[in-house]
Order: C-alpha cells, then structure tokens, then sequence
C-alpha cells in the first residue's frame, strides 16, 4: 500500500514468496489499483494498521493478502474506497494466475 499525500492511492498485490517458489511461472504477477489522490487527514488520521487490517479482509476466497505500508502520517484514505481496490486487485490477481494455466487456442500439448 502506498499512500502519500497529494498522490494517488496505490494498492500492489502479486502471489507470495512461497506460492512463487511452488509454482515459478507466477513470478511475472504484478497486479495494481490506483485510487484517489490521497489528502491530508482533517481530524482523525488513517493509521497504517487499519490498512493492513483491512487488506486481510478477503472474503470467501482463497487469497490471503499481506505487506506493508509506505504512508505519510496525517493523511485519510476512504476505507470504502480502499476497500473496493483491495476487492478489485484480489479479483485480478486470480484471473491472472488462472490465466496462466489456461490452454491457448490451439495448444494441445
């Protein structure tokens, strides 16, 4: 998660070290979601756990999202916002990866 004041809002999500090592031809996933520019905070600023606790929140899928936050202090980032690229990115990342076992036209092999 990047969130710097004056920039947009930044989510980037690829598969994991360990899901990478099982399976290399992943290691190419780069998924990102921009969003808003992010403002400085009016009263009550986003702190970066609630970001992460937020990222971790993926519903009924098999996905299991972590990392980090680079983020300016004093800053608000819309958590209904947030929430829609998290949920954006997640449904990228798995049309990417199943993507990549999916059969070309014409390859039977």
């Amino acid at each position: 998660v990047y969130a710097r004041a004056g920039s947009p809002l930044r989510l980037e999500v690829t598969p994991s070290e360990g899901e990478i090592s099982r399976r290399p031809e992943l290691s190419g996933i780069r998924i990102t979601e921009e969003g808003g520019v992010v403002e400085k905070a009016g009263s009550r600023p986003t702190e970066p756990d609630q970001l992460l606790s937020k990222l971790q929140k993926t519903g009924g899928t098999n996905v299991k999202l972590t990392g980090t936050c680079q983020m300016d202090e004093d800053i608000f980032v819309p958590m209904s916002e947030f929430n829609n690229m998290r949920r954006e990115a997640v449904d990228r990342l798995k049309d990417a990866v199943s993507g990549v076992y999916r059969r070309r036209n014409g390859d039977f092999n």
